[in-house]
Order: C-alpha cells, then sequence, then structure tokens
C-alpha cells in the first residue's frame, strides 16, 4: 500500500480537482465510445512491402493482417478509437534527487493509473480527439515527506490540418531547478498549457502557425516569484524546392532541400512580481536539407528584440541581438549516427524563472540503436554540452555562468504481448558549473511495466 502524506489544507482542492478530472474523462468516454476511425492500411502491397509495413507496426503496438495489410480495430494501438485504461509500476533508484554537489539518494515508487480515449495521432481531413487522464502516486523510501498525489490529463482534436490542445498536470521537481542557493529541497507545482495549431501545405509552400499559452504555479508561498503566464505566437514559411516535395512534413524534417522563414514572439508574465514582465520578438530565416548521402543539416539565423518593463536603469526595451541555430546529423551506419550543434540565443533565466539571460551553446553526441526482434528494443546514447550563460539581468543570481554537462544513456523496451511491456534503463549526469553548488553527478536505473487493459 502507498500511503500519501497531503496537507490538509490543500486536500479539498485536490479532491475538487480529481473529481472534476473524474467528471471530465466520464462525459468523453460515453462521447467518444461512438467515435469510429478509418483503417489505416486500405491498399495492398506486396509480399515485400508487408514484411517492411510489420516491422513498423509492431513497434507501434499494431496488429497487421497478412491479406490486404490491414489493421483491425485495436483498441491497444494508434489506430485505437475506443476506451483504455491503464496503468503503470516504476521502481526507481535515483543516487541525486536534489541535482545538487551533496548527493543524497532515495528508492522512488510511481504508480500511474489511467484511462486513454480516440487517437493522438491526427488524420489528414478528418477530425479525431485523443484523451488522456490519470494520476501519479509516488511515494519515496527514504524521505516520505516528498510523497505525493500528481494527477494529469491531456487533450487534443482537431484535424491535422487545424487541431487545438490542452494539458494540465502537477509536478515535482528539484529546487535547483529555480534556484541558485543549492538547497535541497523538492518543490511542487501546477502548470497548465493549451494552444492551437495550423499547417497547411500550398504546392511547394508549407505554411505552419502555433499559439500557445501556459502557466506555471507553485504551491509554497516562497517560490511563488517563480509563478509565471507565458503566451508563444510563431509563424513561419518553408520553401521546398527538392524534386517531388511530398507532403505534411513540419519544419523541414524529411525534406531533401528546403529554405525556411519564422517569426517568433514571447510574452512572459510573472504575476508576483513588479516591474519583471518581458516580451522578445525574434525573426528568424535559414536553409537546411540533404548535405551528403548520409548527412543532413540545418542552419538558422535571426535577430531580435527584448521589451522589460521596469524604470529607466532596468528598462532592456529596443535591446537587439543576433541569433543563430546549427545542427547536424551524420548517420554512420542505419543504427549509428552522429548529431552536432551550436546556438546562440536570449531568453528569460531558466535558473530562478525570472529575468533575461543570453545562452551561447554547442553539443555533441552519439545515437545507437542496434537491430533486434520485433519484441525487443534496444537504444543508447552518449552527449556532451557547453553551455554559456551571460547577461543575466536578475537579482539573486551570477551575472555570468558557464556549464559542462556529460550524458550517457540507455533503455531497453521488452514486449511480452501487444498490451504488456517491460521498460528498463540507465542514465548518467555530469555538471560542472562555475556556479559552485550547481555542480552534480546524477545516477538513475529505473525499471517499469506498462500494461493496457
Amino acid at each position: 500500500m502507498i500511503n500519501i502524506n497531503i496537507d490538509r489544507q490543500n486536500l479539498k482542492s485536490h479532491m475538487s480537482i480529481m473529481r472534476k478530472i473524474l467528471f471530465i474523462t466520464t462525459l468523453l468516454s460515453c462521447v467518444l465510445a461512438n467515435f469510429t476511425y478509418g483503417e489505416m492500411f486500405s491498399e495492398k502491397v506486396n509480399s515485400t512491402r508487408y514484411h517492411a509495413i510489420r516491422k513498423q507496426a509492431a513497434s507501434k503496438s499494431l496488429i497487421v493482417k497478412r491479406k490486404g495489410i490491414g489493421t483491425r480495430r485495436n483498441r491497444y494501438g494508434p489506430d485505437s478509437h475506443g476506451i483504455t485504461p491503464y496503468i503503470s509500476v516504476e521502481e526507481k533508484y535515483d543516487d541525486n534527487i536534489f541535482h545538487v554537489r551533496d548527493a543524497d539518494h532515495d528508492f522512488i515508487t510511481t504508480v500511474t493509473p489511467g484511462i486513454k480515449l480516440g487517437n493522438q495521432a491526427m488524420t489528414e481531413g478528418k477530425f479525431g480527439i485523443y484523451f488522456d487522464s490519470g494520476a501519479n502516486l509516488v511515494k519515496y523510501a527514504r524521505r516520505p515527506e516528498f510523497d505525493s498525489v500528481n494527477p494529469y490529463a491531456r487533450c487534443v482534436f482537431g484535424t491535422k490540418t487545424l487541431n487545438f490542445n490542452y494539458s494540465v498536470e502537477r509536478r515535482q521537481s528539484p529546487r535547483s531547478e529555480i534556484e541558485e542557493t543549492g538547497e535541497e529541497d523538492i518543490v511542487q507545482s501546477w502548470n497548465q498549457k493549451g494552444g492551437v495549431s495550423f499547417s497547411k501545405q500550398f504546392g511547394k509552400i508549407t505554411l505552419n502557425s502555433d499559439y500557445s499559452h501556459s502557466i506555471t504555479r507553485y504551491d509554497d508561498e516562497e517560490d511563488k516569484d517563480s509563478n509565471t503566464d507565458r503566451g508563444d505566437i510563431s509563424v513561419e514559411a518553408i520553401y521546398d524546392f527538392s524534386a517531388g516535395a511530398r507532403r505534411g512534413h513540419r519544419s523541414g524534417v524529411a525534406r531533401e532541400r528546403y529554405l525556411i522563414t519564422r517569426y517568433e514572439r514571447s510574452m512572459v508574465r510573472y504575476p508576483k512580481q513588479e516591474d519583471a514582465d518581458i516580451d522578445y520578438d525574434k525573426v528568424w530565416g535559414g536553409f537546411g536539407g540533404r548535405i551528403f548521402p548520409k548527412v543532413t543539416g540545418k542552419a538558422m539565423f535571426g535577430y531580435g528584440w527584448a521589451h522589460t518593463e521596469g524604470d529607466d536603469d532596468n528598462d532592456d526595451s529596443g535591446d537587439g541581438f543576433f541569433l543563430y541555430n546549427t545542427s547536424l546529423v551524420y548517420d554512420i551506419t542505419e543504427n549509428l549516427a552522429f548529431t552536432a550543434g551550436t546556438s546562440r540565443n536570449v531568453s528569460e533565466s531558466s535558473i530562478s524563472g525570472r529575468g533575461r539571460s543570453e545562452t551561447n551553446s554547442y553539443n555533441v553526441g552519439f545515437n545507437y540503436a542496434p537491430p533486434f526482434n520485433e519484441k525487443i528494443t534496444i537504444r543508447g546514447g552518449a552527449s556532451y554540452s557547453h553551455t554559456d550563460y551571460s547577461g543575466r539581468r536578475t537579482a539573486g543570481l551570477s551575472e555570468e555562468r558557464k556549464d559542462k554537462t556529460y550524458g550517457l544513456n540507455c533503455s531497453i523496451d521488452y514486449r511480452f504481448k501487444e498490451n504488456l511491456v517491460f521498460s528498463g534503463g540507465y542514465k548518467y549526469t555530469k555538471r560542472e558549473s562555475d556556479v559552485g553548488n550547481q555542480s552534480y553527478i546524477n545516477n538513475v536505473v529505473t525499471a517499469k511495466l506498462n500494461m493496457e487493459f
């Protein structure tokens, strides 16, 4: 049995939220139970194509029939149209739960019951709905004061051209993510995000537009200065000048050669602070595609402006800055890839969530996915990144900061049955920072069992 400790003050609020989620889940269950979705594969293909589709389908929990390569109405896969209850149980060993220099370890058990309805993948020209709701029941073996119930709900509806999304969830995170004090603590927050996306292709030109609004609210009074309201708008146009331009690809994915222009506006508000609101306007232009048979890349260059409220000493209105973002992928073999990238950007500080931060960074990495049978998927990777924070105009933060981060990860998925999957993984992180208490080493081992009914 998992004992969950919740402050009596917040118990009524928690129960109210869970009742609302349960009501929405029940209502959508009744509505969506009558929805039907078209067959994913409608054409017959030859035997070679059949085996290719079967291999791809197995990784997505589909059942592929030999005749006609059709799919039955499978409540477990992406073609699902019914109600799918599920539960997962995860055991995690984390040797540095606070992400600080002086590590404190713990065993963390998470039980997640939930229910899914509909199809998450939007189909061209068809209306679809996807809903997922549940709760993470978290139990710490050594630090029971951090035990919690973290409900969540996500909903997406619309078509591939125009769709709407909304999510709400309760999160736990180390205090080091919002402060540089090095304090050993876990913070709780409520996070909401809603938005709308539009994508339409006109010949070789694809227009994409997105709007999102996110709200973060921390539980403890001492953390409320980090509460944020953020709105993001982006509009981009992609011109695909490769032969036989393909439909339905966003942001240059899988294109041979393309040009791209993009405009972004971010509006960040801090409800608990005075004269701290900040806006960013950024204009980008760039190109990308296949450079050599095994090499693809993307390069974006831009210019931006920051607009900060406040007195004359802190007013950054009209400040301009140059931006760039480049990436490169070299497919050494079918299963091994080398990645590299570099960027310069300006945004609100990710540490403490307050104030403007200029970042210059570069990264390299390897990803490896050796071939196995349909039941086993293995992945691994290694990475290195260097990030230089400068010009951070925020009280209480170091004006400049440099981080070097090393990472290793590996994971394995074993599919016992179509609806029963075991996942295991290991992750190593080492961060070296010239802000002493932000340096740490972290090893995490996880074992997880997922089951759908």
